[in-house]
């Protein structure tokens, strides 16, 4: 939440750039505790590891932290935080699309429920409201 509120001081730059900000400041201020830790000129990896290392990094960092910022400064900060609550029902619809899980009826039931307090939360009154 704290990051929401903060990041809604920074929606009038451009997200590309302060999703560019926040990750060559984060990785400045890590740079040198990996360095001490990780020693990373002892390490081996394999091609597929580098390259799931750079996919992550510009997949899940980069475009996460961008589309974070485009949300917040287009939606407010309530309807981005409650994007958070509804990480839980997609990676249960993927594991049942993608693995074949089964969902048993308990968790369908809270699955519905998450998703009805989401919608109460973030659906503006007015829409609500009978014709």
């Amino acid at each position: 939440m704290p990051a929401t509120i903060f990041g809604l001081r920074l929606s009038e730059y451009d997200p590309m750039v302060v999703a560019a900000g926040s990750l060559l400041f984060g990785g400045l201020v890590l740079l040198p505790p990996s360095l001490l830790i990780d020693q990373p000129w002892t390490l081996q990896p394999t091609p597929t590891a580098i390259m799931a290392t750079i996919v992550m990094g510009i997949v899940s960092s980069a475009l996460g932290l961008m589309l974070f910022y485009v949300c917040l400064g287009r939606l407010g900060t309530l309807t981005t935080n409650a994007q958070g609550y509804l990480r839980i029902p997609i990676g249960v619809g993927l594991s049942v699309l993608l693995l074949g899980e089964s969902v048993p009826s308990n968790l369908a039931l809270g699955l519905l429920l998450v998703m009805a307090g989401v919608a109460a939360m973030t659906v503006p009154a007015e829409r609500l409201k009978l014709r």
